[in-house]
């Protein structure tokens, strides 16, 4: 797709770059771009809500399942939302054209995109007013990021918890696969604060508050880091476990190596 994202007014338009832009296919595109964005926060949540399940396997924790559903019945929400409230429309082309042509040389028409705009001037009157399909979608990313951040940040706590005071009473092997396991749950929940919450927080409320979008840049970090998230996180599982270190050292170094008694780790619940 090589998403692109425009700031203009009081909205935004995410839109293709490609050449496989034009529509009808860019418009599938776009669709599908904003849908697995609330598909990574909701899959990142069930992760965390999963290993909580198997710490706290009683109370709260044998309930687990009963986030992924409503996490897809939000997600169908979602992607109703995408396809009757942000997809192209006469207004949207109306509203971006000239400012997107003018900085990107796109002419949005031909393309796919997916947009917001949270004001719209009446023709009667000249005065500005809500626009109100764009601020229910608004108020269902708030939604989103609201509750998989609390479940993110409560399970994670409670991990991280429960993972110190195993630690004291660990030695040997299971105190470094518990020091592993201590700063990859740390970096698992800074990353995607850092790289999907707070640019896409900053995005779809930027237009609404009225920020200098380009003193912070939004518009060329915002696609960049939803993009490499997956990338970066599975990265900081290779690198902070120990043995999966040794393994990749292996498997691109000619020279043999053997994994020590002391980091082989042959079951990790």
């Amino acid at each position: 797709m090589f998403p692109a994202v425009h700031i203009h007014k009081n909205g935004f338009i995410y839109f293709a770059t490609s050449n496989l832009r034009y529509r009808p296919f860019g418009i599938i595109l776009a669709a599908l771009q904003s849908w697995s964005q609330g598909l990574c926060m909701t899959l990142l949540s069930i992760n965390f809500v999963y290993r909580y399940s198997i710490i706290h396997d009683y109370g709260f924790g044998i309930y687990w399942y009963v986030w992924p559903i409503v996490a897809a019945g939000l997600m169908i929400i979602w992607g109703c939302a995408d396809i009757f409230l942000v997809l192209p429309c006469d207004f949207f082309d109306w509203y971006f054209r000239d400012s997107v042509l003018e900085k990107y040389g796109i002419d949005i028409l031909d393309s796919g995109y997916y947009a917001i705009t949270y004001f719209v001037k009446n023709a009667h009157t000249g005065k500005e007013e809500y626009y109100w399909p764009s601020l229910f979608c608004l108020g269902l990313f708030f939604v989103f990021q609201s509750m998989t951040s609390f479940l993110i940040g409560t399970c994670g706590y409670s991990l991280y918890k429960k993972i110190k005071d195993a630690s004291n009473f660990a030695s040997g092997v299971m105190a470094k696969v518990h020091k592993d396991l201590f700063w990859t749950l740390v970096l698992q929940t800074i990353t995607p604060c850092l790289m999907v919450y707070v640019p896409g927080f900053i995005l779809v409320f930027a237009p609404f508050l009225d920020i200098d979008v380009n003193e912070l840049k939004i518009e060329e970090i915002q696609p960049v880091s939803i993009s490499i998230f997956p990338i970066i996180d599975t990265c900081i599982i290779l690198i902070c476990f120990r043995g999966f270190r040794v393994a990749l050292t292996k498997l691109f170094s000619k020279t043999p190596m053997t994994i020590s008694n002391s980091v082989r780790i042959h079951h990790i619940t």
